[in-house]
């Protein structure tokens, strides 16, 4: 079965467009409708994610306890007054419980006692009318009494669907309702013969492909009705119904107002099996207005999935769906408005460019759950292309021609897949180590390579960002000729246009991506848009002083705010120049403090992590992505799939120390 998120019963007495599903966070269905993915949450506690079998994939939220709360982004109600909210859930407890409220709390505007489903994938659709102010408001979703997964919820205004007339109605009416969505119902035995989604007396079962439930056990005489069902012109529609049956014979009658006008009997073939579903069809003539429609079942002996009206004789039904790794274009962030998104990250590093940890999804997936558990943002992922990691390479070191088929790269494309399914989350991938690249000038290297990157990513999120080419020093350490890293830049970055005009894109230094090198080497934009582009971002690397940070460093160094402050000055003072205001990604930082230390307990070190994000880059609006390695400058262990220090908690601002002495034993 195909269920399709733009028609379902929230579109009472609205225009339905196909294709309604345009974002990944809230999209707007049309005037009066706004579906909202559970997982496209700003703000959380307690809150997991998980992929689902529901119809059109993606994730939903789950894991819910007592106490578990979500906010979403704003969205703009258009009028004070009733609204009618549709909950995708799935549950195989009883006595769960949800709440909707203004996000932050203040106001509670639903109170949904949650179904059991039968399983935490079998999807059902509760209707609910409630009564929501208007204007911008952030909805939040309380768990008072937890066991329920939830997948989209939506929101339909009435006012603006009984203020619509014929002159606005642009593609006609589009109205699916799931049978098990019904206001009123009569049947003939008591208790729900299917045990799922509902507990009166109408009998419903789990689909057994694609999720979902149907009325079943249905005989003569039983009927179903769905109130308020707006029809906005007078004309032709169609009447469709998905239905099973493994009998001959059975027929219902659709009406309007409890048999005031008859629309007429739908036939119901033998399909093969109660679960062999099938559409079937007729053509009607209805006149404009407000009616309950009404379903009587002359012979029973089948089994009803959903009933649809269309506009016109013998509409068809435009198909949507949702995926949280496509890239929509109009929901496009120029890199000012990713920079403030992207907050606080961290690398994967010597994963995918190095060889001292696994390049596998499975080493990265646990890394990035914990990080983001904690609420980093932005996760930037070094690629080695060109260069042998683990005895091979990605790409070819004389054409730039990746092998789509290594088996590397599909761990990558998973490992980016899967941080991109995390609302919110942001994702560089880039060019690392390329030393035979670097060394023999090879631009055309480079330009096949982003050539090749940009097709295989090209369709991923707007989230997903690329970084030409990572310090582009030479073996020997000393800095790349500055026309060649201009040239070479320019090159990737026009393939990359070529393809996607809004894909951020970032340059860097000619060296090691220190402060004096963006003014160096890009005493111009010439290259890369002339400084017009809204989606280039510049990066930086913050290891100044390295006789501080470095593995080898002094740790017990007096530094002083100004000695994180200076290179982040210098940055940005090239960036409101030349760079016409150009954010700037602090994409590596850290101390090396575990090449001489057995562990991490030097306060010197947590000040430094303290003040470099939270007060420092965030008050330039500078994303920053913490150098781990899980080595030297380990924060995140592979070895126990755990934090090995504290250091994670200092970057968002507060971590404990070890006494109060900055400079402490644990420094030396």
């Amino acid at each position: 079965m195909t269920r399709h998120l733009h028609a379902r019963k929230a579109l009472r007495g609205t225009a339905a467009v196909g294709g309604m599903l345009l974002g990944l966070l809230a999209a707007q269905a049309n005037a009066a409708t706004t579906v909202i993915q559970a997982e496209s949450f700003n703000n959380m506690l307690g809150i997991q994610t998980q992929a689902t079998t529901d119809t059109g994939g993606g994730l939903n939220v789950g894991y819910t306890d007592a106490g578990d709360w979500i906010s979403y982004p704003t969205i703009n109600l258009p009028c004070a007054g009733n609204y009618t909210v549709q909950y995708r859930v799935a549950s195989a407890v009883t006595g769960s419980v949800l709440v909707l409220e203004k996000s932050g709390g203040g106001a509670t505007y639903d109170t949904l006692p949650v179904p059991n489903t039968g399983g935490w994938q079998n999807w059902g659709t509760i209707t609910r009318d409630i009564t929501l102010p208007a204007g911008a408001q952030g909805l939040g979703i309380v768990v008072p009494a937890g066991g329920w997964n939830l997948n989209w919820f939506s929101v339909t205004d009435k006012c603006a669907a009984a203020s619509s007339s014929s002159s606005s109605v642009a593609a006609g009416l589009n109205l699916r309702l799931q049978a098990e969505d019904y206001d009123e119902f009569f049947d003939t035995t008591a208790g729900n013969s299917g045990a799922a989604y509902r507990n009166d007396a109408v009998d419903i079962q789990a689909l057994t492909a694609g999720g979902g439930f149907n009325v079943g056990w249905i005989v003569a005489n039983e009927w179903l009705k769905f109130t308020d069902v707006v029809i906005p012109t007078s004309g032709q529609y169609t009447i469709r119904a998905r239905v099973a049956s493994p009998n001959t014979g059975a027929q219902f009658a659709v009406d309007l107002n409890s048999g005031a006008t008859f629309l007429g009997n739908m036939v119901v073939p033998n399909t093969g099996g109660w679960q062999n579903f099938q559409n079937i069809q007729a053509t009607v003539t209805i006149q404009a207005g407000t009616y309950d429609l009404g379903m009587f079942m002359t012979v029973g002996g089948f089994n009803l999935d959903w009933i649809e009206i269309v506009s016109g004789a013998g509409a068809t039904t435009p198909s949507s769906s949702s995926s949280s790794s496509s890239a929509p274009t109009s929901q496009w962030k120029t890199a000012t408005q990713a920079a403030t998104d992207m907050g606080a990250g961290f690398n994967l590093g010597n994963m995918f460019e190095g060889e001292q940890n696994a390049s596998t999804f499975a080493t990265a997936k646990p890394k990035i759950d914990a990080y983001y558990a904690k609420g980093f943002r932005n996760v930037r992922i070094p690629i080695t292309w060109t260069e042998n990691i683990d005895g091979s390479r990605l790409a070819n070191q004389l054409t730039g021609v990746v092998d789509r088929n290594h088996p590397r790269l599909a761990q990558i494309q998973q490992t980016v897949d899967y941080a991109l399914s995390l609302p919110g989350m942001h994702v560089v991938i880039n060019a690392h180590h390329e030393y035979g690249l670097k060394d023999n000038n090879r631009a055309a290297v480079l330009e096949r390579l982003w050539q090749d990157i940009v097709d295989i990513f090209g369709n991923r999120n707007t989230r997903l960002m690329f970084q030409l080419l990572n310090e582009p020093h030479l073996s020997d350490g000393s800095a790349m000729p500055v026309a060649n890293i201009r040239t070479m830049s320019g090159r990737a970055y026009q393939k990359i246009r070529a393809v996607n005009p809004q894909r951020i894109v970032m340059i860097g230094g000619n060296q090691w991506f220190g402060s004096y090198e963006l003014g160096n080497v890009w005493y111009d934009l010439s290259p890369v848009g002339n400084g017009n582009d809204p989606y280039m971002m510049a990066s930086h690397h913050h290891y100044e002083p390295f006789t501080f940070s470095g593995q080898d460093g002094n740790h017990a160094m007096a530094w002083t705010t100004a000695t994180i402050a200076d290179p982040l000055t210098r940055v940005k003072n090239w960036a409101d120049s030349v760079g016409k205001g150009m954010p700037v990604y602090v994409s590596e930082w850290g101390v090396g403090w575990a090449k001489n230390k057995p562990s991490m307990t030097c306060n010197n070190i947590r000040l430094w992590y303290q003040q470099m994000h939270s007060l420092e880059a965030r008050s330039r609006n500078y994303p920053t992505a913490i150098w781990d390695d899980g080595g030297w400058f380990q924060i995140f262990s592979h070895a126990t799939n755990s934090f090995n220090n504290n250091l994670a908690d200092c970057i968002t601002g507060q971590c404990a120390w070890d006494g109060n002495t900055r400079i402490n034993a644990g420094c030396y």
